[in-house]
């Protein structure tokens, strides 16, 4: 005689099943068939054409240069963050008198919606009433507005960027140096090992995995930005800061090309997966 089978647990899971496949499952594999089609928004046409959007994607020339921008911000904004964010963690470290009262201070711009940073910086950045403009204007220079100039509207969205999100890196980072075992420390410090010596061959390696996975995260954030650019610069001016979710978003919601930003959004998402792909290998270097 078959024992009675219990499905109790198959009901506790159920609801998580079926939340997970309408709301992740479905809206991903309808927009992969979306990503074969040449689906238009306003008339609402829809036929399926292959591959052929994947193909168009290799003939566009604006779509590499906004992947060339988005990478370009990318890089330099995990890359900065990491490096101020690991010289804040260090000496929050090494200095705990006042953490208390720093620390919070120094999380603040992480807690804050990127469209009010966006919104905030792009009055700071205002030629007419912006603090930026009004130091020129001390320094004797021509006041202008930085996210109105092709040639530094990039590097002050990077800088917006790096200002919101360098706190989520140091806080990473400072839980992995608060959590690294004492007695290598220790032994260094009866060698005669300075300071410097000691953060780099003993701090620095044993921190290297918090580090990687800060970077991943970091990383995973910053390419598919779009909150922030939306609100300084619109892309503009021109295509300057036209990262690739800005341009996903205008061929879709503005030329109405469903089906083509559905097939842009799939190789953002592969993009994506390699550089993660990269960074986990590193992971497991280290």
């Amino acid at each position: 005689m078959t024992a009675k089978r219990d499905y109790f647990p198959l009901f506790l899971i159920a609801p998580t099943v079926v939340y997970l496949f309408l709301v992740v499952i479905y809206p991903m594999v309808y927009s992969l068939y979306l990503s074969t089609t040449n689906f238009d928004l306003s008339s609402g046409v829809q036929s399926f054409i292959a591959v052929e959007n994947y193909l168009e994607i290799l003939r566009d020339a604006e779509f590499f240069e906004s992947l060339g921008i988005t990478l370009t911000l990318t890089a330099t904004t995990v890359s900065c963050s990491l490096l101020i964010g690991l010289g804040l963690a260090l000496i929050l470290n090494r200095y705990t008198k006042g953490r208390i009262v720093i620390l919070p201070l120094l999380l603040t711009p992480m807690m804050l919606t990127p469209v009010v940073i966006g919104l905030m910086w792009a009055m700071m950045y205002n030629a007419d009433y912006g603090v930026f403009s009004y130091l020129f204007g001390l320094l004797g220079f021509e006041r202008r507005s930085l996210i109105g100039d092709p040639s530094t509207a990039l590097l002050s969205v990077i800088v917006t960027d790096i200002w919101q999100w360098t706190p989520f890196m140091m806080i990473l980072l400072l839980s992995g140096l608060q959590s690294l075992p004492q007695e290598p420390y220790e032994a260094a410090q009866i060698d005669g090992a300075s300071k410097l010596q000691t953060t780099r061959f003993i701090t620095l390696p044993m921190l290297m995995p918090t580090i990687m996975v800060a970077v991943i995260f970091r990383t995973l954030d910053a390419i598919k930005i779009f909150d922030i650019v939306y609100t300084l610069t619109a892309g503009g001016p021109g295509i300057a800061t036209e990262v690739v979710s800005l341009f996903i978003y205008r061929t879709g919601f503005r030329f109405f090309h469903m089906g083509y930003a559905t097939a842009l959004s799939w190789v953002l998402l592969a993009v994506t997966i390699v550089i993660s792909q990269v960074y986990i290998k590193l992971i497991r270097t280290v």
